[in-house]
């Protein structure tokens, strides 16, 4: 384990008397308090973080599996019951990844999906993914894969041939 590492360190720095090693010491005591500290701190918890994350799964859950919806911030935040502030911090947290950015991530991914799709036109695809202004989405689009939904779909249902 870490703290066996570092007491291994400690232990090793003390007999070898390299120089420096009081400093070496001094650090290694410290990083191992650092890892004494998380590891009691983590075992102090369990409940509160793992219902903060299946609080916060569930609330994931309804916002990817409603793409089509108006999502604001506020709304997501609500579904939690937090200020927004409050609700972006956590979840960043949870997810390393922001609501918005992980919602327009999915909302390009179901769009690159449903393009595939020789019947349905751009403005149509946007409105599925949650998306009002199709010029909106398209510039949504075009960053995430370097090209418009348009010649995604003419790029892909009609490969060279």
């Amino acid at each position: 384990s870490v703290i066996q590492e570092y007491c291994r360190l400690i232990e090793q720095e003390f007999i070898d008397c390299s120089p420096y090693h009081t400093y070496q010491n001094d650090a290694n005591i410290r990083s191992l308090l650092i890892e004494l500290y998380r590891k009691v701190n983590v075992s102090m918890t369990p409940d509160l973080n793992t219902s903060r994350r299946h609080s916060f799964e569930r609330i994931r859950l309804e916002i990817l599996s409603h793409l089509d919806h108006d999502w604001n911030a506020k709304k997501m935040a609500e579904l939690a019951h937090m200020s927004i502030s409050h609700f972006y911090h956590i979840y960043q947290q949870e997810f390393n990844q922001s609501p918005k950015a992980e919602l327009i991530e999915a909302r390009m991914d179901y769009a690159r999906y449903l393009l595939l799709n020789e019947s349905l036109q751009v403005n149509e695809v946007a409105r599925m993914v949650g998306y009002e202004n199709e010029f909106h989405f398209i510039r949504h689009f075009r960053q995430r894969f370097d090209i418009t939904p348009k010649q995604y779909a003419k790029l892909y249902l009609n490969p060279r041939k």
